[in-house]
């Protein structure tokens, strides 16, 4: 298989990837490095899914996560992650984690899939969509109570308590704008 991956939002070597944000005066395009993730994945999406959000006026492309100027935000269809929380593989045989909840009828998905999903989005390209950890995580609350999760107080506590750890040893950078507070990590912004 290449090492040269090509899609409409990436063209570059694997571990790299281009992202552009863009709000009011500032309009931003880098290619950053990419981690590899950790896994297990035990979710994929088979088709683009999109999510309306009060997360106005800014707009983001990456390879996995889009965010429209009206609060829009698409994931690509193939993004695999881990549901709540990080998982662990027992021997090929099962998977020891947070519980993601019973399926709804009406998706016919775990409670908290799209919860997760988005937020694992989010979380992944935190510090280059410019929104802040508090509204990554209310958006988790929103889905996962629109999708009647009973525990979404406790999860959502869990991940305003914890949720920092993801981002330990980042340097960052607040922006204010009347009404929006906007940050990111300071290499991406290119200032110490």
């Amino acid at each position: 298989m290449s090492d040269i991956i090509r899609n409409r939002n990436y063209v570059g070597r694997q571990g790299t990837e281009e992202v552009s944000f863009a709000f009011e005066d500032i309009a931003i395009t880098r290619t950053i490095k990419k981690t590899k993730g950790g896994g297990p994945w035990i979710f994929k999406c088979e088709e683009n899914v999109t999510v309306k959000t009060d997360i106005k006026g800014m707009g983001f492309t990456s390879r996995w996560l889009t965010i429209s100027p009206e609060g829009a935000m698409t994931i690509s269809a193939g993004y695999a992650w881990d549901g709540n929380s990080k998982k662990l593989n027992v021997f090929d045989l099962f998977v020891i984690g947070t519980p993601d909840g019973v399926i709804d009828v009406r998706t016919m998905k775990p409670k908290t899939w799209y919860a997760s999903l988005v937020h694992d989005a989010l979380y992944q390209y935190f510090g280059y969509h410019g929104i802040t950890r508090k509204e990554m995580d209310e958006v988790y609350r929103i889905l996962a109570r629109e999708a009647r999760f009973a525990p979404t107080p406790i999860y959502h506590a869990a991940i305003r308590i914890f949720g920092w750890l993801f981002f330990l040893g980042k340097k960052k950078i607040a922006l204010s704008y009347p009404g929006r507070k906007l940050v990111f990590f300071s290499d991406f912004l290119g200032r110490d």
